[in-house]
């Protein structure tokens, strides 16, 4: 409770010196609730369909709805390493909670996932759809129940829709069997449960993060892949590093191993019980090359040293909704709504435990939620030593 209590006073210190002097607008609308997850955990089920151009957009049904669940699997992984309010009647905030049920598209559908398809209403609205590699706009919103309708677009890459700037992937979306797909549907699934642009280029909901998938690079969809694989969650896992001269003599040095280790991997195992604020353990692998087995150097007890926000959401209330009482918005009301999703940078210290022949050396590792991301830093001697 004393870190949801922090990030409230954060929160509350933004709004007012940010928002002063009224709602902010974009679009010539006022925002409000427009950035509001389009579903609580007061909503047990979403249905949705599925329209598919399959000759303009070059992928079939079966990859589409295999990509979609496992988009939709990764989101309601995620959201349980989320840090969300847990009220006195509400209960606990659950976003991407819900059971996904896909149906036949009619008027009453919550959600369509359209892919090079777009009527002649939605045409208008967008009003120029070749601008757009991928779009989700929401068309209603229940104030009341605090549960929303819309689309999801993904523009195709041929035929009167398509977005084709020059230089992109060719066959795109149906590349490796449908990955970029994957990821374009992860970005536009994060408007859907609350998540705003956030984040620098290539990361996965920043500003530009679908057409950063288009672009023509050697071992685009490779590199994409790695960036999504965490959000929430801490990351476990920085890869196999072979660092050039003079990092690689820095991390020798630092981490005691003799010199013909020429490449580092770091493994992080987070405390299952309270995998964001417990202890981690911080694995040190080396190798002469990088098509060498791995071989552990060392393992470091990481102690939660402090956090800081990333970034925090607000979900906007009015005077009509009914899914929070009085007493649910008694401690933690923000304004006109609540804290909704919020993400962290997590600092864990620890020692790094020589042969006594050499002075420990002490550790910092940086977790970013919502970046996928992590840094190290070493001490010796007082002296900070960026590692990574």
């Amino acid at each position: 409770m004393r870190l949801l209590y922090y990030l409230i006073v954060l929160l509350s210190f933004y709004s007012q010196s940010t928002l002063a002097g009224g709602w902010s607008s974009g679009g010539g609308e006022l925002l409000k609730n427009s950035n509001n997850p389009w579903f609580l955990n007061n909503t047990p089920q979403v249905n949705y369909c599925i329209l598919i151009d399959e000759v303009n957009f070059g992928v079939n049904s079966e990859i589409i709805k295999k990509q979609l669940k496992r988009a939709l699997s990764f989101w309601q992984h995620q959201f349980c390493d989320a840090l969300l309010l847990n009220l006195p009647d509400f209960g606990q905030i659950k976003i991407a909670s819900q059971e996904f049920k896909e149906e036949n598209c009619n008027k009453n559908t919550d959600l369509r996932f359209q892919f090079g398809v777009l009527n002649e209403q939605q045409k208008k609205y967008l009003k120029n759809p070749s601008q757009y590699a991928a779009v989700t706009v929401r068309t209603e919103y229940d104030e009341v129940n605090l549960k929303a309708k819309g689309f999801v677009y993904i523009s195709p890459l041929k035929g009167p829709l398509s977005y084709a700037p020059h230089g992109i992937v060719e066959n795109a979306w149906s590349k490796d069997d449908g990955n970029l797909l994957y990821l374009a549907l992860l970005h536009e699934l994060g408007h859907i449960f609350g998540l705003q642009h956030f984040g620098s280029f290539g990361q996965l909901m920043s500003e530009s993060f679908v057409e950063s998938l288009l672009i023509n690079i050697k071992n685009t969809n490779t590199f994409s892949e790695h960036r999504s694989s965490d959000f929430f969650s801490l990351k476990t896992d920085t890869g196999l590093i072979c660092p050039d001269v003079p990092l690689l003599s820095l991390w020798q040095n630092f981490f005691n191993v003799e010199p013909d280790n020429q490449c580092f991997t770091f493994k992080f195992e987070h405390d299952p019980r309270n995998s964001l604020l417990g202890s981690s353990w911080m694995h040190v692998y080396v190798s002469p090359s990088k098509d060498q087995p791995m071989t552990l150097a060392h393992s470091i007890e990481l102690i939660m040293h402090k956090f800081l926000p990333e970034f925090l959401s607000l979900i906007w209330l009015s005077d009509k909704q009914k899914i929070f009482t009085p007493k649910d918005l008694e401690n933690n009301q923000i304004g006109p709504g609540i804290l909704g999703t919020s993400g962290l940078s997590i600092s864990k210290k620890g020692l790094l435990q020589t042969d006594g022949k050499t002075k420990n050396r002490g550790i910092n590792v940086q977790f970013y939620q919502g970046k996928g991301t992590v840094s190290i830093d070493g001490i010796i001697d007082n002296e900070l030593i960026t590692l990574l």
